[in-house]
């Protein structure tokens, strides 16, 4: 398996093998290995045979050469993390933060980290829980909440409690069918026991607050696009987008040294006109790995069009515009609007106030700051100053995309034509 991760012929018979020796946590880990390693090294997902030996598994319908009892062990040893990506660059304050944040004694640990699209929040999250893994030896669990995934619904409460408790060991029989009970029933579980737990992709804080332990010494780790003002007793970090120098080692990391050689300046405009962003660096740099006949000036020739930048940063699956739109459909109608009407008035890097969007949007202006501090706990705007806000150069591009959308006139009002005039006028309200 090791010399050909990608066959999935091999991964199967694998899987296999440990499911029949009774070891079916790590033959549901394997999968989950083996879909992340397609996903980054190939952006593709498992193939259909592939996908209905892990839900067969999942679903405990294949038969096993272990005897009867190895089903009724303790859940000691099940582990469900994704594979530890070889290409992690940096973080290293931000890990050192978070393996310091765990309370003294036996007190539950809930981490959070929130960021903007792409800026790798799931993958700093994987690399933390391998690191802390050894301290829960009970089980290592990961649920993918997908409040931020294309084409899926948010999962609800209930759902995931009872992936959690299956996980953790429990037959199908013994799980409630009451969210509520199914809550109780998981503290229960976990109560006292070091389990790991990674809500990953979660919508919002409503969506989480079900699934904490009550208490005991485990430890979670939740990744959001929001910031999750609304848990208590949380240790929050927000993720900003790589500095240069670690976006360049990415860069040079996946696209491969040989070809990056000696070329600091190219390597350094690319990764400057994919905003320094983890996901665009990462698509960017696979995209020139898989062309040879490309330089560095051919690939950064594609990406100095704003226009057409955020067509080039998509590979498969894999889309930059596409994990903005998830998080602009999760917005209200006001709070799109604002980000519209803004996305197409303000110069790159501009900053604007709420007296700014106020006179934008016609509304007061304690009704503008509103949604724009939403906006900002959204990781949709950013600030350098309290008050201030401004655009990542690809969440306006994609904001100005958006302009053909129903309005209530406000685009009309402001036409394209006169934007320059409009955008002088509001920084001096400003």
């Amino acid at each position: 398996m090791s010399r050909h991760p990608l066959r999935e012929e091999t991964r199967k018979l694998l899987m296999l093998a440990l499911h029949r020796c009774g070891r079916t946590a790590d033959a549901l880990n394997a999968y989950e290995q083996g879909r992340r390693l397609l996903r980054d090294e190939l952006g593709v997902d498992p193939g259909a045979s592939l996908r209905e030996l892990y839900e067969r598994i999942l679903r405990d319908d294949l038969p096993r050469r272990a005897p009867a009892k190895a089903a009724e062990t303790a859940p000691g040893g099940r582990s469900f993390l994704p594979y530890d990506t070889a290409h992690f660059t940096g973080r290293a304050d931000e890990l050192r933060f978070l393996t310091g944040c765990r309370p003294a004694g036996t007190a539950l640990s809930i981490l959070a980290i929130d960021g903007m699209a792409g800026v790798g929040k799931t993958t700093l999250a994987v690399r933390l829980a391998h690191q802390l893994a050894h301290g829960f030896p009970a089980a290592h669990l990961f649920v993918d909440l997908h409040g931020h995934t294309a084409g899926q619904e948010p999962l609800e409460p209930g759902a995931v409690l009872e992936r959690l408790l299956l996980d953790f060991g429990l037959a199908p029989a013994q799980i409630p069918r009451d969210t509520g009970q199914r809550a109780a029933r998981w503290r229960a579980e976990v109560a006292e026991r070091r389990v790991l737990v990674v809500l990953d992709n979660a919508l919002d804080a409503g969506q989480v607050r079900p699934l904490l332990p009550g208490t005991g010494k485990a430890q979670v780790i939740i990744t959001s696009r929001r910031r999750l003002a609304g848990l208590d007793g949380v240790t929050s970090r927000s993720l900003d987008v790589f500095p240069p120098r670690d976006a360049a080692a990415l860069f040079t990391r996946v696209a491969g040294a040989d070809r990056t050689a000696h070329r600091p300046d190219a390597v350094a405009e690319v990764v400057a006109l994919c905003g320094h962003l983890p996901l665009a660096v990462g698509i960017a740099a696979w995209r020139f790995h898989n062309r040879p006949a490309w330089s560095l000036e051919d690939l950064v020739f594609r990406l100095r069009d704003p226009a057409a930048r955020l067509a080039e940063l998509r590979l498969g699956d894999r889309s930059v515009a596409s994990q903005f739109e998830v998080s602009y459909r999760n917005l209200s109608a006001g709070q799109q609007r604002l980000l519209r009407v803004l996305g197409c008035t303000a110069h790159p890097g501009e900053e604007f106030d709420a007296g700014t969007a106020a006179l934008l949007l016609d509304q007061p202006v304690p009704e503008a700051e509103r949604l724009l501090e939403e906006l900002f706990d959204a990781h949709l705007l950013r600030q350098r100053a309290a008050g201030r806000y401004h655009f990542h150069d690809l969440v306006q591009e994609h904001a100005r995309t958006k302009a053909d959308e129903p309005d209530d006139g406000l685009l009309t009002k402001f036409g394209r034509t006169t934007l320059p005039a409009v955008t002088k006028v509001e920084c001096r309200l400003g």
